[in-house]
């Protein structure tokens, strides 16, 4: 009798153990699906959110680009011909345009920057003022590969918030028990351009700059000084702990 009458009882703890975990489990796996608060109009907001976060990426990405076909034309021999340089300097901008094709509402003109990478190339006063600059463009390059990165994950973290919010809507039907054919799906990611873009950018970290003093030939190399410290060291200053050379000769340094 005692048994019968705390089986049930114990059948009872069982059932409502279940209820729980289940829904326990449920709350921790999403706990944004959970939130009765969640709305179509708050998935929205959050789509909205996602597409200023890759319409921000989109743009550093082309700033990017343009800094790239800027160190290609940089590249260019230096010629003291300077009509001659500029033509070859545009050619190899134009060749380091990005693969993929931008869209017309972000400003980006191939010939435009192809001509004004030209023009940078060509006012080198000589070839160690061309490197220089080379080493320089890299700098640059470096500094927004890091912000370009950041915009990514920035364009990730509210593109994956933007679809929680569309889950927790489609199950806040379910829960109220309306027809699934009030449900939405997530818009797609739009257009990212390294997706269609796979050669993407890179740092050149084995350039070298050689002594700005015409009688010295010490080549200062970014492999042993450091890509960030070689343009100061070719002019006889002193970078990261580095000093520069001495060169003891007629001509100052």
């Amino acid at each position: 009798m005692t048994f019968r009458k705390y089986s049930h009882l114990i059948v009872c703890l069982f059932v409502v153990g279940v209820i729980l975990f289940s829904s326990g489990h449920h709350v921790f796996a999403n706990p944004i699906v959970q939130d009765v608060n969640d709305t179509l109009a708050q998935a929205n907001a959050q789509g909205l959110i996602y597409n200023t976060a890759r319409h921000n990426y989109v743009v550093k990405w082309i700033q990017l680009e343009r800094l790239d076909m800027e160190r290609a034309a940089l590249k260019v021999r230096y010629n003291s011909n300077k009509t001659t340089m500029e033509k070859e300097a545009m050619e190899l901008a134009s060749a380091a345009a990005p693969k993929s094709v931008i869209p017309t509402d972000y400003v980006f003109n191939v010939s435009d920057i192809a001509v004004s990478a030209a023009k940078l190339a060509k006012s080198a006063s000589d070839a160690v003022d061309l490197q220089q600059k080379l080493v320089t463009k890299n700098l640059e390059i470096q500094k927004k590969l890091v912000v370009v990165s950041q915009h990514m994950t920035t364009l990730d973290t509210a593109y994956t918030h933007y679809v929680a919010h569309i889950d927790a809507f489609n199950a806040a039907n379910k829960r109220n028990k309306i027809s699934p054919s009030a449900n939405v799906t997530a818009a797609g990611k739009g257009y990212i351009p390294p997706e269609e873009n796979k050669d993407g950018v890179s740092v050149d970290s084995n350039l070298s700059v050689k002594c700005s003093n015409p009688k010295c030939n010490t080549v200062y190399s970014a492999s042993v000084y450091g890509l960030d410290n070689i343009v100061t060291l070719s002019e006889g200053g002193s970078s990261g702990g580095y000093k520069g050379h001495k060169v003891t000769c007629s001509t100052p340094h």
